[in-house]
């Protein structure tokens, strides 16, 4: 079951687009919502530059991230 402030290791969207179609690899990121009733959750990803966070939602089921 996920926490806040966990640590993952995940694919997000804007992260999917690699080399001549190739998926990229997962990018690590950190939990920062969780819904109460533990429907989704709230990635936070740092930007390839470190200048930005991005955050994407991730679906969850039984407390564990459906990527």
């Amino acid at each position: 079951m996920v926490k806040l402030g966990d640590r993952v290791l995940l694919r997000p969207v804007f992260a999917e687009s690699g080399e001549k179609g190739k998926p990229t690899a997962p990018k690590p990121g950190r939990i920062v919502y969780i819904h109460p009733e533990g429907r989704f959750c709230i990635v936070a990803f740092e930007a390839d530059r470190g200048e930005k966070i991005l955050r994407e939602s991730f679906k969850l089921v039984k407390g564990e991230i459906m990527a």
